[in-house]
């Protein structure tokens, strides 16, 4: 089945938690065409555990000042070695008298909604929320992929991008390989 170039999204992104909604945020206002799909419904989204995620990253694509109402500034961090006989200890002050916090504890309910919310406002992004891929793999084409989708309909796309979790159907369906490290 050919396709017109219009059909075609520079980008899909498959998966729209934190990294894929943010890498569709990216592409979009990098001037590419995005696709993004996720098999979960965005209200359930909202409702997660807290992680600490970065401020600049989020500043640069226009989400930190939804976020930051909900941030808890991080001024010092005591890193140990899990056996008590080692310790360091970080102080933002420490660096210069107004030094910005180490970091940001945020719930990842308030970081999921400003993502959310930064798609929504974006019309160049097409978001498909409580659709995931069919069974088959994504089919590569001449100059595109073909992504079919549970409910029937299909997506063309040049580059697919797999942000679907540890896990990733995506990954699986195209026999990529997965390469786990543990820590220490």
């Amino acid at each position: 089945m050919d396709a017109s170039e219009n059909d075609i999204f520079d980008v899909c992104v498959v998966g729209g938690g934190l990294v894929g909604a943010t890498a569709a945020i990216a592409l979009h206002d990098a001037g590419f065409r995005v696709a993004l799909i996720d098999r979960a419904d965005p209200s359930a989204m909202r409702a997660q555990a807290r992680d600490g995620r970065a401020s600049a990253v989020f500043a640069r694509w226009g989400v930190w000042s939804a976020i930051a109402p909900n941030a808890q500034p991080i001024e010092d961090i005591c890193v140990t070695d899990g056996d008590g006989f080692g310790r360091l200890d970080f102080a933002a002050a420490a660096f210069a008298d107004d030094a910005p916090p180490l970091g940001h504890i945020v719930e990842n309910a308030a970081i999921r909604a400003a993502l959310i919310d930064a798609v929504a406002a974006r019309p160049g992004i097409v978001s498909r929320y409580r659709v995931g891929l069919d069974a088959s793999a994504p089919r590569v084409e001449e100059r595109h992929a073909a992504i079919a989708l549970s409910d029937g309909a299909e997506l063309r796309a040049r580059l697919v991008v797999a942000c679907d979790g540890r896990e990733s159907a995506v990954r699986r369906a195209m026999n990529g390989k997965r390469r786990v490290k543990a820590y220490g």
